[in-house]
């Protein structure tokens, strides 16, 4: 995609409604849960990323619980 094209998907989003999803070009999608065992494997992961208890708990429920 150029510039030109990127500006044009900015000013009239309505030409391209519908052709692609705004994650498609990276591949990943955002997720979202409510369960609590993934939360708790996720809030694991980012303490193992180096963060503590309190913080990696902020994270997990912050980012993971909320519509994205």
């Amino acid at each position: 995609m150029n510039i030109s094209e990127q500006f044009d998907r900015h000013f009239y989003p309505e030409r391209y409604k519908g052709s692609e999803s705004r994650t498609a070009p990276f591949g990943r999608a955002p997720r979202r849960t409510n369960d609590e065992q993934q939360l708790m494997a996720i809030e694991q992961r980012y303490m193992r990323m180096g963060f503590d208890a309190r913080e990696a708990r902020f994270k997990a429920r912050m980012y993971h619980t909320l519509k994205l």
